[in-house]
């Protein structure tokens, strides 16, 4: 309360004149802001007066309040007379008793009952209205009211209302709206890899692989010995081989003698 400009004692507070529609949708929104979350609040059912939901039937109404209500980031407030108070769910009855334990019963079939919580010390904490008897409600000419709450009273006239006007009357939607993460805020920039689409280095060493084409030996040149560096020389004269073979001992003794100085 004290979010939204309140103060302390609560219990003294009369909503009834700063309360409203739009009143509550604005509040939504500012709690909301406060805890940084994301959420939108618009009017589900509204069939006349200022903001109604023009082109939804009654029909239409009613399945999306039953999705709400099973949707857990989803809540509603019913605006009835002089009251608000909240849909927390359904029941479908059989119109014919002898329906009331088939498995699927069709949907002219049935009459709905909306469960509905309530808060006041006067009444139940949970009650049960039907449908028909909410959209009668929701569907009062102007100067006139319908007090769901006490229905058996029908449809009074409020010629004298100190308040006469349109019907306000409607139902609220609350629904939670998914943040997105850090990790959505910034989207990785890596590829996604599968068997069509493999990674550059991938296709670097795939084409690597294949632009080598190593020379199989033949079957002559795996019989014959491995060349040796005096083979090269086969038409030099004696003389010319004997200077190759005393190099050839200078060089291996060389090496020798660096490796025993380097020990």
């Amino acid at each position: 309360m004290k979010i939204l400009g309140f103060q302390s004692p609560f219990e003294e507070i009369k909503f009834g004149p700063v309360t409203g529609n739009l009143t509550l949708l604005r509040w939504f929104q500012e709690l909301n802001s406060h805890f940084d979350v994301k959420g939108k609040g618009y009017f589900l059912y509204k069939p006349c007066g200022k903001n109604r939901t023009a082109g939804l039937t009654e029909e239409q109404a009613l399945q999306k309040l039953k999705q709400g209500l099973q949707d857990p980031n989803r809540s509603f407030v019913y605006h009835c007379h002089n009251h608000y108070f909240c849909p927390i769910g359904y029941e479908d009855t059989p119109m014919f008793s002898v329906d009331a334990y088939k498995a699927n019963v069709g949907e002219k079939a049935v009459d709905t009952w909306i469960l509905i919580g309530d808060t006041s010390r006067k009444f139940p904490c949970i009650q049960c209205t039907r449908w028909e008897d909410i959209c009668i409600d929701l569907k009062c000419p102007e100067n006139s009211y319908f007090n769901i709450r006490q229905n058996w009273r029908g449809i009074i006239s409020a010629e004298n209302s100190r308040r006469p006007g349109t019907n306000l009357h409607c139902i609220l939607a609350f629904q939670k709206e998914e943040s997105s993460s850090p990790l959505n805020k910034f989207p990785s920039r890596l590829p996604v890899l599968s068997q069509h689409n493999p990674s550059p280095a991938a296709q670097n060493s795939s084409s690597s692989i294949t632009s080598i084409n190593p020379t199989i030996p033949s079957e002559a040149s795996l019989d014959s010995p491995p060349a040796s560096p005096l083979d090269s020389n086969k038409n030099a004269s004696p003389i010319q081989e004997e200077e190759e073979a005393f190099k050839s001992i200078v060089s291996i003794r060389g090496s020798n003698s660096s490796l025993l100085h380097c020990s």
